[in-house]
């Protein structure tokens, strides 16, 4: 598995979920890595993402080329 970003932007961090994630805008990927350890997870996006932030209460909003996106996730822990 390709764990590289070709352009790698929008990096953020959890700290309610201790996750880590950063973008690749040219391959429309997200990385995702819990910091306290484990491997980095990358996830495959229909569009093209750049930045993220969490909502108040835990959904992940990214701001993509088509407009806002909100993902809902698990729950933090």
């Amino acid at each position: 598995m390709i764990t590289t970003a070709g352009a790698g932007r929008g990096p953020g961090y959890d700290p309610a979920r201790d996750l880590a994630w950063w973008f690749d805008i040219e391959r429309n990927r997200l990385f995702t890595r819990k910091i306290g350890g484990g491997e980095t997870e990358v996830h495959e996006l229909p569009f093209s993402a750049s930045a993220m932030a969490v909502t108040t209460d835990g959904r992940q909003l990214m701001l993509a080329e088509n407009g806002l996106t909100c993902v809902i996730r698990g729950p933090a822990r």
